[in-house]
């Protein structure tokens, strides 16, 4: 284990022993073990983690995969069967909806009950109750008891109480599922505030655009296994894939994301400028926007259509292109589109997706959503999602031309 790592994960497995009936654990335990009425599953196991100081994981995979339980077991609330966690300096935690709230206190009394919990003086706690009672939104609702609250509600007192002091480490467990547009934008805000100020942060979701835009690397639990692990992009965008492949052709969810290569899929997404093959992310009014799109078929049959679906940052849909109405189709083993739009867009950050579509029945072969992304840098005053060519004419000019 590295001696600089905010957290250290060797050799982690969990086990849990399932019962059909209680009275099947009684039985065992008074047989002293000769009987065994029970079957064992390992949400994970050999699990090996290293997270730096300051940096940001994404976890992510499907329900059951053991994302909470590997949170749970970090924070200590739950107790790994195998392997060990060091965690190097403070932890704050955020891991279920309203845990650690007792329904019958007030908002605010929660606030002081948790502080004490995180050992919190509540001198400290009377000091943050404004910003605290500001970020949550809640108002006057802070003086009602939580059992009143919104799922939503509770979300947002949970979240302002594990920021309320800076962790070295802090945990953070779908904290982005309930709450509105607004709200997610401030918990990003709050996030990277904080991992600037040198937390760590361990971030499980089942938002791919969270963990790209939170976190600096990412892994994929999957079926007991470290499936994957790296770029936030990459392993998320192989976890898509594998999502996809499994809801459109049926792969057993058991399988590795390894079964979808044989499928018809894109491949590699290049956005540059006119006139050149580097990769470029940023990009100014009037220059000219390209976008490769590449396909592979191991089978070489069939025909496709590519698609391109450009969004801003906050999911708000901008413009799509598609092959067909350039009457462009994919066909063959392999091979690249390329997609030319003049830049017209207003300053902001941009994600690109993809989709490569079946010629005859319509049917996504593959969908890489946020698949590459790109700003729009501009210095005028001009706001909005485009920036259409204008004039500006007094009624006399108008009525010459």
């Amino acid at each position: 284990m590295s001696s600089e790592a905010a957290v250290s994960i060797k050799n982690l497995g969990k086990r849990y022993r399932i019962y059909t009936d209680p009275l099947h654990r009684i039985m065992e335990r008074l047989s002293f073990g000769k009987i065994k009425r029970h079957v064992e599953r390992w949400p994970f196991r050999n699990v090996d983690i290293e997270v730096e100081r300051g940096s940001a994981l994404g976890i992510i995979g499907q329900n059951g995969a053991g994302k909470s339980t590997l949170l749970k077991i970090v924070s200590g609330i739950t107790r790994a069967t195998e392997g060990e966690v060091v965690v190097r300096g403070s932890l704050g935690s955020l891991l279920e909806l309203g845990g650690g709230f007792h329904p019958a206190f007030t908002g605010r009394r929660n606030v002081f009950m948790n502080a004490a919990i995180m050992g919190i003086p509540q001198r400290v706690a009377r000091e943050r109750m404004a910003e605290i009672e500001e970020f949550s939104e809640l108002g006057a609702a802070m003086n009602d008891p939580v059992r009143t609250y919104s799922s939503g509600m509770v979300v947002r007192l949970g979240f302002s109480i594990a920021t309320m002091q800076r962790p070295d480490v802090l945990i953070l467990d779908e904290v982005m599922a309930v709450g509105d547009q607004n709200f997610q934008a401030k918990c990003m805000e709050r996030m990277r505030e904080i991992r600037s100020a040198g937390t760590t942060i361990l971030f499980v979701s089942h938002s791919m655009y969270h963990v790209r835009q939170m976190c600096d690397r990412a892994v994929w639990l999957h079926e007991d296994v470290l499936n994957a692990e790296g770029d936030p992009v990459e392993v998320s965008d192989a976890y898509l894939q594998w999502m996809h492949a499994q809801r459109t052709v049926g792969v057993d969810r058991r399988a590795t994301a390894s079964v979808a290569e044989g499928l018809p899929r894109l491949t590699g997404a290049l956005i540059h400028k006119g006139g050149s093959q580097e990769a470029e992310t940023d990009f100014r009014p009037g220059d000219s926007l390209e976008f490769d799109l590449g396909w592979e078929n191991a089978e070489g049959e069939g025909g496709f259509y590519l698609e391109v679906l450009v969004s801003r940052n906050d999911d708000v849909p901008v413009f799509s292109a598609h092959s067909q109405s350039a009457g462009l189709v994919a066909s063959g083993r392999t091979g690249t589109f390329r997609l030319r739009v003049p830049n017209e867009l207003a300053a902001g950050e941009y994600y690109v997706s993809g989709r490569l579509i079946r010629v005859g029945d319509g049917e996504a072969a593959d969908v890489r959503p946020d698949w590459g992304r790109f700003r729009v840098l501009y210095t005028g005053i001009e706001t909005g999602l485009f920036l259409p060519e204008c004039r500006w004419m007094t009624p006399e000019e108008a009525s010459i031309s």
